[in-house]
């Protein structure tokens, strides 16, 4: 048995590690995509004009007429993460690959969940509820 060296390249983000420079410049550019990405929906982007921009196939055919207006000021309704049926969620953030963070929070905790388009549902406004 013999001790090899490998040479490996760390993504300065995440730092993950990998034997592939190719797969390490893959993994940063993405980090770079979500940084512009939440710029532009914390900017005032909605999640229609997002798509359109980064042409999210994930969410062809997933994303409602109604999503397509939702903004960072859009609330929505996630039943298997809460007890009430309450637009309390907003979008905290948006991945590369088109999942969501949501989170929010009633009287007495806060909720977070990476979720998929079709599971974040309808959006509301503050005015709604």
């Amino acid at each position: 048995m013999k001790i090899e060296e490998i040479k490996a390249y760390k993504c300065p983000v995440c730092e993950r590690i990998c034997e592939s420079l190719s797969t390490i410049e893959r993994c940063y550019e993405q980090h770079l995509k979500e940084v512009e990405i939440n710029r532009d929906f914390d900017n005032g982007f909605t999640l229609g004009e997002i798509q359109d921009k980064y042409d999210f196939l994930k969410w062809r055919g997933e994303i409602s007429k109604e999503q397509k207006k939702a903004d960072k000021n859009s609330y929505f309704i996630i039943e298997h993460l809460q007890l009430c049926r309450k637009p309390i969620y907003k979008i905290e953030y948006i991945k590369h690959d088109g999942s969501i963070k949501i989170g929010g929070s009633d009287e007495d905790d806060y909720f977070s969940s990476y979720e998929k388009i079709r599971s974040i549902g309808k959006p509301y406004s503050k005015k709604e509820f």
